[in-house]
């Protein structure tokens, strides 16, 4: 018997004993899962799943069981840690795709942070595409990495970074009233936007599609502050993350509009491997990431608009 036998039996588990659910979890057949089940059972020489037709249900033992597979997966995880710590080679590799908004902006906040609480341990960011990204957590190269949300994401499991809202905005004219809100057919007709890397972009497209709306920006830019300042002269409607763009709103230099029937909110998430799943470690990262975003906004909101905000990017050096 080995570990990922102990990985299938805790993910059938978790599946409600569900060997459709399971099998669909771990990309493979039922019957597989059926097989190693069955394997367990014989290498105990004990009844783990009761069998009524096509209803599973654990046994006593299979309860038992499943507590037990999980701390010992748990604790390989913790030794394996432990160990390259006491060495001083254990090295944390994250990973950031570059359309993340907050992701790869309180990154530089949040490493200086785990360093005062973990300094035996080397961290390595990563920021890339969202394929590449994915590609590395899969073949093991990344730890965990942010994302924006998406439907599915096959091998990965996730969980939530934050929420954050995009708005349209529209050039300041003192001598005008400010417009109150605007459609999606009138937005597309002269607009900004981020390309289509972005998860908002790619929410737009399909709106657009879906309603046989032609869209064709004026401009498309990987930098949300080139939105804002390129909607700033006049050149277009733009659609920034409302907390990037408050300061410019409070400098009149852009207008917000409501966006009319249009739900702009997206959240990035932090995405890992399923199995292994992240070890304490890593969780400490991932809370400390969490715990250094309203000093981000902070620093944000008493910057003045065109003044650097600590933007930071990694070496683009692909983990090996």
């Amino acid at each position: 018997m080995d570990f990922r036998q102990l990985e299938v039996f805790i993910k059938f588990c978790e599946c409600g004993c569900n060997m459709t659910r399971t099998a669909e979890a771990l990309f493979t057949s039922q019957s597989s899962i059926s097989l190693i089940i069955v394997e367990i059972e014989n290498h105990y020489s004990t009844k783990l799943v009761d069998r009524f037709g096509k209803k599973l249900r654990l046994t006593k033992d299979g309860e038992r069981f499943y507590e037990y597979a999980k701390a010992l997966i748990t604790d390989y995880a913790t030794v394996g840690f432990k160990y390259r710590s006491l060495s001083n080679q254990y090295t944390l590799f994250v990973g950031c795709s570059a359309s993340c908004v907050f992701g790869y902006r309180t990154l530089p906040l949040c490493t200086k942070a785990f360093a005062l609480t973990h300094p035996e341990i080397k961290t390595k960011v990563y920021v890339s595409s969202s394929n590449e990204i994915r590609n590395l957590i899969l073949t093991g190269k990344l730890s965990f990495a942010m994302m924006a949300d998406t439907e599915s994401e096959k091998g990965l499991d996730s969980v939530e970074y934050l929420p954050f809202e995009h708005i349209a905005i529209t050039s300041y004219d003192q001598n005008l009233p400010p417009k109150k809100s605007i459609t999606l057919d009138d937005l597309v007709k002269r607009c900004v936007l981020p390309d289509s890397s972005f998860k908002v972009r790619s929410r737009i497209d399909i709106m657009c599609a879906n309603r046989s709306i032609p869209l064709s920006p004026v401009l498309e830019s990987m930098s949300y502050e080139t939105i804002i300042a390129a909607v700033s002269e006049g050149i277009g409607t733009g659609i920034v993350p409302y907390v990037l763009a408050e300061q410019a709103i409070r400098d009149h230099l852009v207008s917000p509009l409501y966006l009319e029937d249009v739900n702009l909110t997206v959240t990035d998430r932090i995405y890992y491997s399923e199995p292994p799943g992240i070890t304490k470690i890593e969780e400490d990262f991932i809370k400390t990431w969490r715990a250094v975003a309203p000093d981000w906004y902070d620093e944000v909101r008493q910057t003045p608009y065109g003044v650097s905000t600590g933007i930071w990017f990694s070496n683009h050096n692909t983990p090996q």
